[in-house]
């Protein structure tokens, strides 16, 4: 569901160099996550559940292997943490990236079937020979989506640990 495999389809990296640099990249998403957390931390009970949900998102966004049913356990605590950001926006973004990661999933099938009849050697071989108009719409899509995932993972899992602050925090307080 990652980027990274698109790389693979297209036999532009190897699959076991595409998890070393995968893990490299989530790594240093994670370091940003972190530091922009600490940087804007601040006194509320679900502040931690929202980093949690932030590094497991960059995580899933990032990571060479990775699939729509693994952010089933990013699921609890993305929800939990969109409790009392106000704007309702960060959780239609939640159901926006889950709702794209499936269209992932479904994309991949089609992109497989249409690839060959059995449906299993395009993750073996990658696109080893020139392909049907058809393939080729399905595999455009395919990396449309998943850019869009990647982008609206990033995006949500920032807005977790950089959200605007509400108006009230915003005034002075009087002593």
């Amino acid at each position: 569901m990652s980027f990274w495999s698109t790389l693979e389809l297209h036999q532009a990296l190897g699959p076991v160099t595409a998890i070393h640099l995968s893990i490299a990249v989530v790594a240093i998403g994670l370091m940003i996550i972190t530091v922009l957390w600490w940087r804007d931390r601040r006194d509320d009970v679900l502040e931690f559940p929202r980093f949690a949900a932030a590094l497991l998102f960059v995580t899933f966004a990032l990571l060479g292997v990775s699939n729509p049913e693994y952010l089933c356990i990013a699921a609890p605590v993305a929800i939990v943490a969109c409790i009392g950001l106000g704007a309702v926006y960060q959780s239609w973004m939640l159901v926006a990236v889950a709702s794209l990661a499936w269209a992932i999933n479904g994309m991949y099938y089609l992109l497989r079937r249409a690839f060959d009849p059995t449906g299993s050697l395009l993750g073996i071989t990658g696109f080893d020979h020139p392909v049907s108009r058809q393939v080729h719409l399905y595999d455009v899509t395919h990396q449309v989506l998943l850019a869009a995932f990647l982008i609206s993972a990033l995006v949500l899992a920032f807005n977790y640990v950089v959200r605007p602050r509400p108006a009230a925090e915003l005034e002075p307080r009087s002593t």
